[in-house]
């Protein structure tokens, strides 16, 4: 995510609305939930956030991908990256 958007992780965790920061939270909200082994909780946990607002980030971020707003193919690119990463 980081890499992605040209952010920092302490910029990622950091308080506040400012995009990127929003949407590349929401981004990796909305690929947790794709993922049989990662939670919402967990994630919520390391950002520092509600569960529930990173809930409704993802369905926000879901819904705009699915209308081919950019941030679509930010998310199948990322899709692919995560895919190549090697299984633990």
């Amino acid at each position: 995510m980081c890499r992605k958007y040209g952010i920092s992780e302490s910029q990622l965790k950091s308080p506040g609305k400012t995009r990127p920061y929003t949407e590349a939270r929401a981004v990796a909200a909305f690929l947790v939930r794709e993922t049989d082994h990662l939670s919402l909780t967990e994630l919520a946990r390391l950002f520092g956030r509600d569960v529930s607002a990173l809930g409704k980030a993802a369905a926000r971020i879901a819904q705009e991908a699915s209308e081919g707003v950019a941030v679509a193919g930010t998310i199948g690119e990322l899709r692919t990256q995560l895919n190549e990463c090697p299984k633990l």
